[in-house]
């Protein structure tokens, strides 16, 4: 994780009061500790943050996870549960826009004894919006990539070509 997103999950967790923050996006778990598979959980509570994948991507998750520590889970709730309860958290965010009431409700019984979960949508997004000089940059040659090959492609398109043409 970059220096800057780390500082930036910190400060969402001191505003909010928040002893943990579970993410299960993956767009927002491949941001904030460069996970590209697909399922994963990522649990960062004060200075930690603890990456939990299951068998299929265990060697995968070494090779890009930038956490404290990487997990496997047998059951993925089992698995968040133990590492807050390793944190110690009782006041807890999670992605609102992305777990399911059902999901809430498991996490809630199965979750430490009087936990608050707290429903992030806006911070989450905001963890997101400002961009450091290296994402800028990357954003800026994305677009001279997309912009050359739009200029390379242009001239052969016409009416009536078909896509395979």
């Amino acid at each position: 994780m970059l220096p800057s997103r780390l500082d930036q999950l910190r400060l969402l967790q001191e505003k909010k009061d928040l002893q943990a923050v579970l993410f299960l996006d993956l767009s927002n778990i491949r941001y904030l500790c460069g996970f590209t598979g697909s399922d994963g959980a990522l649990v960062a509570g004060g200075d930690r943050r603890f990456f939990l994948t299951d068998s299929r991507y265990a060697t995968q998750s070494r090779q890009q996870v930038e956490a404290d520590e990487i997990r496997e889970y047998r059951a993925k709730i089992e698995g968040i549960m133990e590492c807050l309860r390793q944190i110690g958290a009782s006041r807890i965010g999670f992605e609102a826009e992305k777990v399911s009431w059902d999901l809430l409700n498991q996490l809630k019984e199965k979750g430490p004894a009087g936990a608050e979960w707290v429903p992030l949508k806006e911070d989450i997004h905001a963890l997101r919006v400002l961009k450091d000089a290296s994402e800028a940059e990357a954003m800026e040659e994305a677009a001279r990539l997309n912009e050359a090959a739009l200029r390379e492609v242009l001239p052969r398109i016409r009416p009536g070509i078909t896509e395979r043409e």
